[in-house]
């Protein structure tokens, strides 16, 4: 029995967007004003000049997202080209006229499906879109690069942070603390960079008061690093910091919805704590964990009832 594929697959195949080479030299030119912009802010800040620091920081982000449109834009004007699309549309109506040469029942779908994929490889070295190796390798590049700008947007929270602390704004100066340390986290994470990843975990348990979702981003990183004795300690943290803030009598404009969510968030904590008691071959504080997630979220769901 032959392998079919139906023809909407082929079509799909042969329509779909590819990726396309980075014009590295205007993205990399953005980037390199961001970074003179970033050493302009440094200055400023160690010489607490606020407010000319805080112009230079709202330039670097602007040029940084600049370099990303730039990239977005060039891959648009590359899918948008004419003789490309009209190849397209030529190898699709090409796969319908081989349907219709034949039966279904003597169509062999799956050599249909072969040719379409050598037409269009053909096709897109024809216009200079990268060969499947290529794209491995431009997926690769593009992900190191998506690294070190969110690295420096990083810094720049950091930096606005200082100039908002220095302006007498420590709230709002901790949340961008938290926010750097949390982008901070998940690029090394992602880079597989554990000694980097830890430091800016051990930053963020060390704030003055971490959110909930800080306590989210470090409790799952210790999981993912089997790391479960830590991970424990920082589920129970952040229970104790969702407890709190709920045994407060809640603000009048507080809404079901977000009574209901901040109990739900407790609830996941609750299992997340549970997983790493199971992990850690605790069952009895694992059936704890979980007989409190539980009455957690059933007092959730009865929010607001009446």
């Amino acid at each position: 029995m032959r392998f079919r594929l139906h023809p909407l697959l082929i079509l799909l195949a042969l329509g779909g967007v590819v990726p396309f080479p980075r014009p590295a030299a205007a993205v990399s030119m953005a980037e390199k004003t961001a970074a003179r912009h970033q050493a302009n802010a440094v200055r400023a800040v160690a010489a607490q000049r606020w407010e000319p620091a805080r112009r230079e920081i709202g330039k670097a982000r602007s040029l940084l997202q600049k370099a990303e449109l730039d990239e977005w834009m060039a891959d648009k004007k590359k899918r948008e080209n004419p003789q490309y699309r009209a190849g397209l549309r030529a190898l699709q109506q090409w796969a319908l006229e081989q349907k219709r040469k034949a039966p279904y029942a003597d169509l062999d779908m799956k050599k249909l499906a072969r040719e379409a994929t050598v037409k269009r490889a053909a096709l897109d070295r024809k216009f200079g879109f990268p060969t499947t190796a290529q794209l491995a390798a431009q997926r690769k590049r593009r992900a190191a690069e998506q690294s070190e700008r969110d690295l420096q947007r990083a810094a720049l929270d950091d930096l606005e942070a200082a100039c908002l602390a220095g302006t007498g704004k420590p709230g709002p100066a901790e949340a961008l603390r938290a926010r750097a340390g949390m982008l901070r986290l998940t690029v090394y994470q992602a880079l597989h960079k554990a000694p980097q990843a830890e430091q800016a975990a051990q930053k963020l348990l060390a704030l003055k008061a971490p959110t909930p979702e800080v306590f989210a981003v470090v409790g799952t990183f210790y999981q993912s690093q089997k790391q479960f004795e830590r991970a424990v300690e920082v589920w129970k943290r952040g229970i104790a910091s969702l407890e709190g803030q709920q045994a407060k009598p809640p603000a009048p404009a507080t809404t079901v919805e977000a009574r209901r969510s901040h109990s739900r968030r407790l609830g996941e904590f609750y299992r997340q704590l549970a997983f790493s008691y199971q992990r850690l071959g605790n069952g009895t504080e694992m059936n704890r964990a979980l007989q409190k997630a539980g009455e957690v979220e059933a007092r959730a769901a009865s929010t607001g009832r009446r």
